[in-house]
């Protein structure tokens, strides 16, 4: 049996290989500039509904909308994120609905929508910012005030 993997890991775009599932230019959310940063899936958590973030949160609520879609395990959910963050891709900004000024009301597109959150990392005294997938569903809704594309 395979270890679980840790919250934390990184997994990987099926398109290219690498972690990064796209680019978020700078943007202006609020009162939070955030600057010019990668995308990752990781592997998260699963709190209850509607808590957790990451690739088994998004398989724990959205599995039977995978389902429908021939998506048929977790190992899959890189690639139903990947149906919804390609280049070009709207970025939404929901100030009301958001935890403080770092979550963008995500990535909408006809595939569905993915919730991302800023998160600025220290790495040997060095700001590293990124951000995060916390889930993604298949309802596509342009809620909020367009901020931005995708890279």
């Amino acid at each position: 049996m395979a270890a679980r993997p840790k919250p934390s890991q990184r997994l990987l775009n099926p398109e290219d290989g690498t972690e990064v599932f796209g680019i978020v230019p700078k943007l202006r959310l609020g009162h939070l500039q955030t600057e010019e940063a990668p995308i990752y899936l990781q592997w998260g958590r699963h709190k209850g509904p509607h808590h957790g973030h990451g690739a088994s949160h998004i398989w724990a609520e959205h599995r039977n909308d995978m389902g429908k879609l021939g998506l048929t395990t977790s190992d899959e959910v890189p690639a139903y994120v990947k149906r919804v963050i390609k280049s070009g891709t709207s970025l939404y900004f929901e100030a009301e609905r958001m935890r403080g000024n770092q979550r963008t009301s995500a990535v909408r597109s006809s595939a569905g929508t993915v919730i991302l959150e800023y998160v600025e990392q220290i790495v040997q005294g060095e700001v590293q910012p990124y951000w995060r997938i916390i889930t993604a569903f298949p309802r596509a809704q342009g809620i909020g005030t367009a901020v931005g594309r995708i890279k």
